[in-house]
């Protein structure tokens, strides 16, 4: 039975603790209002048993989290061993089992997979904790993922303290970058940029309209590198988020 709750700002963080002790199964749907004249952003988060095991911008099935985790870990037979393992499952949609299956080839190792997992959370809470927004409950959708020989969840504490490391890295880089929700534009300079890969960047994602945060969903990359590698262009001159005035574009972006 799906069930709704409305939350005001600062509400999120509350609400998700409340959520884990309670020691339910199912999918908590984050709608975030960044801003009242934008779509909401969704994010999702699961319980398995009161602990939280997976928070990302959509549902995926077991095998396609195995393949992002090969990805994010750059792992060579990554691709060869989810194939591999998805054949010997008893139960074909279990996160557990997949996982379970990979460690014991030794192609990942459980705290690699849970590393990978918490970074991901962490851009989850740092991305709707500010924000009010609606909680929608699902509990007949669930995934039966944990982590470990003990099938542990994620730390809630270690979660929150490295949102709160993060915002001070955030507010490092404020001076230029305001925010992941502030929009990049291209400034005259951007045309003697001599490296392809930032010219194809600057091309086909500087438009003006995208946020740093659009940016990074799309690229599926952590928001804070490329905060990184922005601010290094706003030195050189090629993209500004607002000091100066913006290069008006008449390229035509390759979506």
């Amino acid at each position: 039975m799906l069930k709704s709750l409305q939350y005001q700002a600062g509400q999120l963080s509350d609400l998700l603790e409340d959520l884990q002790s309670t020691g339910k199964s199912g999918s908590v749907c984050i709608n975030a209002i960044v801003n009242s004249e934008q779509k909401p952003r969704l994010r999702v988060v699961f319980l398995n048993n009161g602990k939280i095991v997976y928070g990302g911008s959509k549902i995926v099935n077991n095998q396609e989290l195995a393949r992002r985790i090969g990805i994010k870990l750059s792992h060579d037979w990554a691709e060869v061993a989810v194939g591999y393992a998805a054949q010997k499952l008893q139960n074909p949609s279990s996160f557990r089992e997949l996982l379970e299956q990979i460690v014991r080839i030794r192609v990942f190792k459980w705290e690699e997979i849970e590393t990978c997992i918490h970074t991901q959370f962490v851009q989850v809470l740092e991305q709707t904790l500010p924000y009010p927004g609606k909680l929608e409950l699902d509990p007949t959708v669930e995934i039966d993922l944990s982590y470990g020989k003990d099938a542990h969840g994620l730390e809630w504490n270690k979660l929150i303290q490295d949102v709160a490391h993060r915002q001070h890295q955030w507010t490092a880089l404020a001076r230029v970058i305001p925010s992941m929700e502030a929009v990049p534009q291209l400034l005259p300079g951007w045309r003697t940029v001599k490296t392809s890969i930032a010219q194809q960047d600057l091309h086909k994602w500087v438009d003006g309209r995208r946020s740093l945060i659009d940016i990074a969903e799309q690229l599926d990359q952590d928001p804070l590198d490329i905060a990184r590698s922005y601010r290094s262009w706003v030195a050189s001159s090629w993209i500004t988020f607002g000091q100066h005035t913006p290069l008006v574009q008449t390229v035509s972006h390759v979506e």
